[in-house]
Order: structure tokens, then sequence, then C-alpha cells
């Protein structure tokens, strides 16, 4: 798809191709609100998908995710309706993209740049190939293969061509029936192959000889079966000559004959060991001539996806012929205009007169660094204790040193050293540098210097033009690229809000010119579109309703889910203005709208549940209530699952769903009791991950209902069974602080302190619970258990190992007394 693919817009969440829906009524599957999902729209995406994809089970998942995306986009356009003028701009950007898509979807690929009326006449003039039980198939039945027939027909020279030109690629390959005696030791091989030439048995040899170091070849028993040049086995590959020695009918080894032993390094990077391998033709075929007739489906299949390649490379070409635009020249920039404005790229370099000295010990060239008091005193140390002999002999005089360039007379790489001259008086001594490579200390006196300047225009154009052709140089917006019959057709405009979808990351690899031809193709692509009637398709109508819902959900989820989740303005202001606890201080401002509708959105079972698990956070903190802008600070970032959850049904309350079509069941989950029981179902079903996901929602959306304390109970209990253990502690100890009279409280109560004792070995804290649960619940069904547990903890454990020996002791005095034989 060369005008199509690469370009990162993120424009769709529906994958679509063309599924020809014509002549099918199209049933309204379900009503959410006031917007219908419809058949169409399933059999669009449908198409799109593998056919192993298109299963009962699909369909549903599919179904679900496009109510879901139908339900975001109905509330949005209810509570978010000044984003319509935006959402309908995006659609007619996308209109065109998909218009081009459709052109290419159906006109190139599906239809081989035929149109329907083509197809229709070669039908109708052929319609007695095209039936079936006595019956005519209809067009849009046979219409693909109706196109592919007629491709055949109107290239069927380009089809012997084609043939011709991979001739070579259809023959029968020579080939080998090939075995292999592989082995760690030279002397083993070759006693294998004197064996197997004496009458061994070739495959009992050779299974024994490769079982240490090639099982799969072992089990093959040596053989490694019928191999052509391009289907050897790649180890194989590495022995000098192979393929001349097994497939050159004059010089290859043959059949029932066999190679020398050659030796193979082990292909383990860290292993030095070798591998011996001598191979045997049991059996050769020689290559032999395959005529276009046998393999005529094979060829034509391949040939048909030529040209639809074909089609495609050249589709942007064939549009310009079609159409004739007219292609505005980009005006040419004058590099004079450039250079004024970035002169900082045509200066030459600071350059500085240095003097050197270079010694191997930097303490030593510090030490006489500190007695240096003018340049001469530089210049007589630098002549009798330099190890450089090209300043040395110079009385230490360097010359001239570019900024930022390598060092002459050898003193290489030493990139600190602009950094300590760069605007620094005359008479400095720098500090003592290193050059990495050679090790050795260096100190320079800086004698002269001089600053960069700008260097001619005359001297540098040539330079300037070719960096203007390196990057896309300023346009104004109203700049013309593109006219048709006269009219503007693209402007800079358009291109510069294409880059604007693209991420910043990646906007450098799309050039103007790049762009100019996705929004070429789009632009006469879509007119071609709409000469051809694919605009007025069922299809693309489905399209264009997936495209609204869609764009309708972005907004949904940008807005809603981000933003306000679905609070008024009122509220919101209401918040601001009472600022609790100035908890918007530290809040950056495009966020406060968001951390306002979290403080209306989250439950005070929620904060409940911090507190009580996480007391120590809330120091002289009594109740959570007086706590809690400190708790919402600490919660309001992770409240993800649960807001969307409330948003969610929000809405469903908002605007009901209506299922029309009895073939789909949603998974849809409004009510506490719904979810609730789907819940159990999945926990009866052993899915306890997804049970979990339900039973959350049932506590995060319902917090006030009876039903919550059931999901919390199943929730622990899940939990626990997981092995869980910290996560089992808190479900307990949260059921039983927020509902201490409930009637299962005493059992929340209990196994929080069994958990504590016997999988986090928490005695103390056990001790705790389990003496509570005998001071409020004296009488319960787990008294009894409870006061053994705390005499246990209070033995340091011991009655527990007591308690198994004395059931082993009655298990074995009941046990029956064996009868001798």
């Amino acid at each position: 798809m060369k005008y199509l693919t690469g370009l990162i817009v993120g424009l769709s969440v529906f994958v679509v191709v063309g599924c020809n829906t014509a002549s099918r009524k199209d049933p309204v599957l379900a009503q959410v609100g006031g917007t219908a999902l419809y058949g169409s729209q399933m059999d669009l995406v449908l198409g799109s998908q593998a056919p192993q994809e298109q299963g009962t089970q699909a369909r549903n998942d599919l179904f679900d995710k496009l109510l879901e995306s139908t339900l975001q986009a109905e509330t949005a356009k209810h509570l978010v309706p000044k984003a319509k003028s935006s959402v309908d701009k995006t659609l007619a950007g996308s209109k065109k993209r998909d218009l081009a898509q459709q052109y290419q979807n159906k006109y190139l690929t599906e239809n081989y740049a035929h149109t329907e009326e083509q197809l229709l006449a070669w039908y109708r003039k052929h319609l007695s190939e095209f039936t079936k039980d006595s019956l005519a198939q209809s067009f849009e039945q046979v219409r693909k293969e109706v196109a592919k027939r007629l491709t055949l027909e109107e290239r069927a020279t380009d089809l012997l061509a084609f043939f011709a030109e991979r001739e070579q690629k259809y023959q029968n390959p020579d080939s080998v029936d090939l075995g292999l005696f592989k082995g760690v030791d030279s002397l083993q091989v070759a006693r294998a192959i004197s064996t197997w030439k004496q009458g061994g048995n070739f495959d009992s040899l050779a299974a024994q000889l490769s079982a240490g170091i090639d099982p799969v070849l072992s089990g093959q028993k040596g053989h490694a079966g019928w191999v052509t040049p391009a289907t050897l086995p790649t180890w194989l590959i590495r022995i000098p000559n192979i393929r001349e020695q097994l497939f050159d009918s004059s010089r290859g080894i043959g059949p029932g004959s066999i190679s020398g032993i050659s030796a193979l390094q082990q292909q383990q990077r860290t292993d030095t060991s070798h591998i011996f391998v001598a191979f045997v033709a049991f059996g050769r075929k020689h290559a032999s001539h395959v005529g276009m007739a046998q393999i005529k489906a094979k060829v034509e299949s391949e040939f048909l996806g030529f040209v639809q390649r074909k089609l495609i490379e050249n589709s942007l070409k064939d549009l310009d012929a079609y159409y004739k635009p007219e292609y505005i020249p980009i005006p040419t920039a004058d590099p004079k205009v450039y250079y004024t404005d970035h002169p900082d790229e045509f200066q030459t370099h600071a350059s500085y007169h240095l003097l050197h000295l270079e010694m191997k010990d930097s303490a030593t060239l510090a030490q006489l660094l500190s007695g240096i008091k003018s340049e001469s005193d530089f210049r007589k140390l630098a002549t009798t204790q330099n190890l450089n002999e090209y300043t040395r002999t110079h009385a230490g005089d360097a010359g001239w040193i570019k900024a930022d360039h390598f060092l002459p007379w050898g003193l290489g790489n030493i990139p600190q050293l602009t950094t300590e001259l760069e605007g620094k008086p005359v008479g400095l001594i720098s500090s003592v540098l290193q050059n990495s490579e050679s090790q050795n200390w260096h100190v320079f006196w800086l004698l002269e210097s001089k600053a960069p300047v700008l260097k001619p225009f005359e001297q540098v154009e040539s330079i300037a033009q070719i960096r203007m052709k390196a990057i896309d140089m300023p346009l104004d917006s109203n700049t013309v690229h593109v006219k048709l019959h006269g009219a503007v057709l693209i402007t800079e405009k358009d291109v510069q809000t294409l880059l604007k979808e693209i991420p910043p990351s990646r906007r450098y690899e799309f050039k103007r010119a790049k762009v100019l031809e996705f929004l070429r193709y789009w632009n006469l692509g879509a007119l071609r579109a709409v000469e051809l009637g694919y605009d007025k398709s069922p299809d693309f109508k489905a399209l264009l309703h997936l495209r609204e819902i869609e764009t309708w959900a972005s907004v949904y989820k940008d807005s809603l889910q981000n933003q306000t989740l679905g609070f008024d303005s009122i509220a919101i202001r209401k918040v601001f203005a009472q600022n609790p606890g100035l908890m918007f201080d530290s809040v950056p401002a495009p966020n406060r709208v968001h951390v306002a509708a979290l403080w209306l959105d989250i439950p005070d079972y929620t904060y409940q549940r911090e507190f009580i698990l996480h007391p120590d956070r809330y120091p002289g903190v009594k109740l959570w209530s007086e706590g809690k802008v400190g708790i919402f600070k600490q919660i309001k970032d992770d409240q993800g699952p649960g807001v969307a959850a409330r948003l969610r049904i929000r809405a469903l309350r908002m605007f009901p769903l209506q299922v029309l079509d009895t073939m789909y069941h949603p998974k849809i989950l409004v009510t506490a009791k719904e979810m609730l029981q789907e819940g159990i179902r999945l926990y009866d079903a052993r899915s306890l991950e997804e049970s979990r996901n339900i039973l959350e929602q049932v506590r995060s959306v319902y917090p006030d209902d009876s039903l919550a304390i059931r999901a919390s109970i199943m929730l622990a209990q899940s939990a626990n069974e997981q092995e869980n253990y910290p996560v089992a502690l808190d479900e307990y100890t949260v059921l039983y602080a927020l509902w201490p009279n409930h009637p299962d409280a005493y059992k929340a109560l209990f196994m929080k302190g069994f958990i504590q004792s016997e999988n986090l070995k928490q005695d103390s804290l056990a001790l705790i619970s389990f003496q509570e649960l005998l001071q409020k619940y004296p009488k319960s069904d787990l008294s009894d258990d409870a006061e053994w547990m705390v005499r246990n903890i209070q033995s340091g454990g011991k009655l527990a190992p007591a308690l198994l020996d004395s059931i082993a002791q009655q298990d074995s005095a009941q046990a029956p007394i064996p009868t001798q034989k």
C-alpha cells in the first residue's frame, strides 16, 4: 500500500476492508439511546478478520466492543455537545482518506482496475459459466471471480511473459536423499563409515553417533530426507563447496557414495570444539521441467498478486494521468536569505595561538607550573622539560589551533581544551589536561585568540544551497501546492495540519514532498472513488457510521473519562470554589478539572478502606472523614478502573441499551445483582481473575448496596484460594471493620486471625484478632476453634504437633490388623 502505509495518524480503532452488503437488508442489531448499531457495521469489521476469528464467540466479543463504543459516543454527544464542530472537522478529513481507501481496496485490489459496469457486462456475456446446481449464481456471489477471470483474459500475453521470466523458479530442482554421519570425534565418524561400507546398518550407526549432539538427527536415524540447494540444513552450508558436492551432476557424489569427513566449529560462541560430518547420497533426482499447464492455477494466482501490486504501486501516477492536476513548484528560497537567517552555520571557528608543555606525571607538571611567572618562564620549561618533540624544538610554540579540532603535532584529542580557552584573556595558563589515548598530561599558555567571524556569502553560497535542500523551508499557509481544473486542491495549511497528526518524535521522517504525496493520493483517490460510485455503497455508509461512533468515543475518553467524568460545570466550579484543604495548590492547571471530578466521584468506601488498612499514613486523624483530603491525595491516582466503571454505569442509566437481535448476548452488566451473578459464575468456572474484576466493580460502583458485602466476602475467599494471603488479609480486615454487625462478621475476624497466624506468621497480631472474636462473639460456632488457636499461639505452637500425633495414634489404633498369609 505504497501511499497509505507508514503514516502515523491514529485515525481508526477498527481495521476495515471491503465487504459487500449491497443486496442485503441492513438490520438494526441494538439501540443505545438514539444511536443504532447496524448489521452492516458488524459485517464490515468482521470482513477484516481471519476466518478463525469469525465464529460465534468472536462475533459476540466484537458486538460487545461496538456496543461499548456506541454507548461512549452517545454519551459524549449529549454531555460534550461543544465538541461537534471538532468532530465534524475530523470526519470530513477522514472521509477523503476512507474514499481513497475504497478506491484502492475495491477498484484496484478487488476489481483489478475495472468498473462495476465492466465486470457486470463480462458476467452477462459468460453467464452460462456461472451455474451451480442448474442455477445461475448472482453477480454479487461471483464478482471477485469475474474480476480475476476478466483480468486473466485481458492480460493473457502478460501472463505468458510473467511465466517466462520466472520459469526457472517453477522447475523441480535437483534433490538428494541425504544421510549424515555426525559426531564429535573424527575417528568415531571414520569407524562408522568403515563399518557401514562393510555392511553395517546405517540407521543404527548414524543414530548412535549423533545421539549426544543432535537429538533430532539421531531420532531420524541420520536421515535428513530429500533436500534441494535451497533447503539444505543451515549448519551444513558452512561446509566448503557443499552444494557442488551434492548437486553438481559432473562433480557431485553419486548415489550410495559418501563424502570425505569435514570439520566444523561448534556454533556456540564460547565453544571452540568441532563436530565432524560426512554425508551420503542415498538417491538423486535431477531437475525437471514444469510446463505452464501443469501449474496453471499457481502461476495465475501469483500473476494476479503481481498485477495488484503494480496497480497500487502506480496508482498515484495513474491518477495524475487521469485527472491531470497542476502541481505548483515550491518557491525557491534565496540562499542569501538562508545565509542571513542562519549565521551560526557559516562562521569560522574560534582559534587560539598556544604554547604547550607535555609530561607523563601530572603532579610533577603541576609543581613546575607553580613556579611560572611569565611567558619566558613557560617557554624555558617547554624547551627543557617537554616530552613533545615539535613544541620542545619550537620553544613550546604549538601555533594556531582551531576550537573543537583535533590537535596537531601528536597532541591528539583533548576536548576539554576548547571549553577552558573560550572567552579567556591572553596569558591564561590552562588546567593540567590529559589525553585519554596517550595518558600523557598537557598544559597550555594562551598567547593570542581570534573570535569566530561570518564567512563571505560568495564563499559559502554553494553550502547554503545544499543545506536548504535538506530541510523544508517555511512557507506561508496559503501557499498553493496543487490545483485541479483551476481550483485550489492542496495548500501548505493542509500539509501543516497533517504533520500535526504525526507524533513529534516521528515527524522528521515526513518531509513536505512525502506529505504532499499522501495528500495528493487522498484527494485524487477520493474523487475517483466518488466517480466510481463507492461513496453510495452500503459498505461506505457503514464505515462512515463507524467513524462517527469512533470519533465521538474518543471525545468520551478525552473529555469525560480523563476530565469531567460526566459531572456538570456547576458541580466542578463548586469544588473549585470550596477547594477542600487547598488540594489544588500543587495540581497543574490542565489537571484540575479531572481532580475536582475525582473528588466528586470517589465513594466513601474507598476512603474508609484506605484509612482502615493504612492508619499510620494519617497520624493524629481519628476518623477517616477528618483526613479526607489527605486520603484523597494518596488514592486519587490509582482509581482508574473504578472511575471508568462508575462513569459507564451513569452512561447506561442515561442511555439504556436495547438488544434487538437475539443472536447476540452482550456482557454489558448494569445492576449490582447482574454483576454479582456474573462474578459468581466466573468463580464457579474457576476463572478467578475475571471473577475478581467483576466483583471489584460491584463494590466500586455500588459500595452502599448490601451485595457489595457479598462481593467482598467472595473477593477475600478468592484471594485466599489463590494463596494471595496479604490481599486476603486486607479483604477480611476491611470486611470486619466496615460491617461488624453483619451475620458473617465473626467469620471474617476468624479468617483474619487464621491468616495472620498460619500463613503470615504474625502470631502477636493473630492473638489480638482471636481474643477480640471471643470477647465479641463468645457463642459463635467458631469460638472453640478460636480458643484452641489462642492456646496454640500461647504454647508457642506446640499444640498443633501434639494434635497431629494424637490423630495419627487414633488412626493407627482403629486400623484393621492385617491377616497373615
